[in-house]
């Protein structure tokens, strides 16, 4: 959920998986974020914009023996067998945009993590050995992201995202936690069903997929207002 803020920048509510990809892109979590406008695209600068996302509480990841072996089943097979921690984040991102010929329109932009977790309790080494940590630790993370789009008619949209987003990464030797990234690609169409309601679908793959039979469609409603004021 969005609300634009005078054509100069908009506060965003909204859930995605932030830090719950360690073993299941499911695993979602809330975050609010607020983007700002600094440039305007115009014939010979492209639009830029920064922002700040932030999860404003912690969140509870819990993974037991079970769903580490449905999920990634590498790590059980090398010994893990419990990973629960609670995790936040914040990152700043700055982002560009141009249309660079008729109808097609690209973006790219940067985004700096600073990820923060605790009360972790990892089972490793077949559930022989332990690893405890209470106190708060911080990673910090540098992604990227960028994409395209390209209008087919007056109400198609063909598009293309490609981003690295960050994860907590746990070791099955030592049970420590670390940060590291994931890549995504999602490509699809945007279809325009009337002027405020808009229609998304798309394949989504991630790079620790295995292949075609782990891809995931997603399909998506959006609904624009102007709340006339």
């Amino acid at each position: 959920m969005g609300l634009g803020l005078g054509g100069y920048g908009d506060i965003e509510i909204g859930s995605e998986s932030l830090l719950g990809s360690m073993f299941s892109s499911r695993e979602n979590f809330t975050k609010i974020g607020i983007k700002v406008k600094i440039l305007t695209e115009s014939e010979n600068i492209p639009g830029v914009a920064i922002g700040i996302n932030a999860n404003n509480s912690w969140n509870s990841s819990r993974n037991d023996d079970d769903l580490i072996r449905t999920s990634n089943s590498d790590l059980y097979d090398a010994g893990l067998r419990t990973a629960d921690y609670d995790s936040r984040m914040t990152s700043v991102y700055a982002v560009i945009g141009k249309m660079v010929a008729p109808g097609l329109t690209l973006q790219a932009g940067i985004d700096f993590a600073d990820m923060r977790y605790k009360n972790v309790y990892v089972v490793f080494n077949e559930g022989q050995s332990t690893f405890t940590q209470e106190e708060q630790e911080r990673e910090t993370i540098v992604n990227f992201f960028g994409g395209f789009e390209y209008q087919l008619n007056n109400r198609t949209i063909v598009m293309f995202e490609l981003q690295s987003f960050p994860y907590l990464k746990v070791s099955a030797t030592d049970g420590m936690l670390k940060a590291s990234r994931r890549i995504v690609t999602v490509t699809g169409f945007r279809f325009f069903i009337s002027k405020w309601l808009l229609l998304d679908t798309g394949i989504r793959y991630q790079d620790n997929y295995s292949g075609l039979a782990d891809a995931e469609i997603r399909i998506g409603l959006n609904g624009v207002w102007n709340l006339g004021f």
